[in-house]
């Protein structure tokens, strides 16, 4: 027979934890833990992460069950900021809408989210994904125009998660 993990529960953290404009804080005594320290980075990931009960979590998404007592499937950081864990900069998002707030890939050759250079027009070619269908901005001369373009038809596609980079 085999036991289901139990993850941790608000009045689990709150026992354990002071949440702070910070983070949260360790309030008692642990092995390995000290009072008054906080959640460690994961180098990988760039999140913050805390071992609670021999469960790795990322200190975004229990601070969020901190206050609100429930872990919804996805949580978007609203400034992009993986560190930035206040509550305020945290929302529920759809795993779709959390990719809407993404920044500029560090791949891009254009410089501008949404927009690659298109050799057989030999112009600049602005798109934009919605639940997995692309939309086109259209095809520009002009980088600047394309840019417009695009973060104009983002905004209406992508509402509140827009990120333009």
């Amino acid at each position: 027979m085999t036991s289901k993990i139990k993850h941790v529960t608000q009045e689990r953290l709150k026992e354990l934890f002071t949440l702070t404009s910070e983070g949260l804080f360790w309030k008692t005594n642990r092995p390995r833990v000290v009072v008054g320290t906080g959640a460690s980075l994961h180098k990988s990931s760039g999140y913050k992460v805390i071992k609670v009960d021999y469960r790795q979590y990322r200190e975004h998404r229990l601070i969020w069950l901190f206050v609100y007592g429930s872990l919804p499937k996805t949580l978007d950081h609203i400034d992009g900021n993986k560190l930035n864990n206040r509550i305020q900069n945290l929302r529920e998002a759809t795993q779709s809408q959390n990719c809407h707030n993404t920044r500029l890939s560090s791949r891009s050759t254009s410089g501008v989210k949404g927009v690659t250079w298109h050799k057989p027009t030999k112009q600049w070619r602005g798109r934009v994904k919605l639940h997995r269908k692309e939309y086109s901005a259209g095809y520009f001369n002009d980088l600047e125009k394309a840019q417009i373009a695009v973060c104009k038809l983002r905004e209406k596609l992508h509402g509140e998660f827009t990120n333009n980079g």
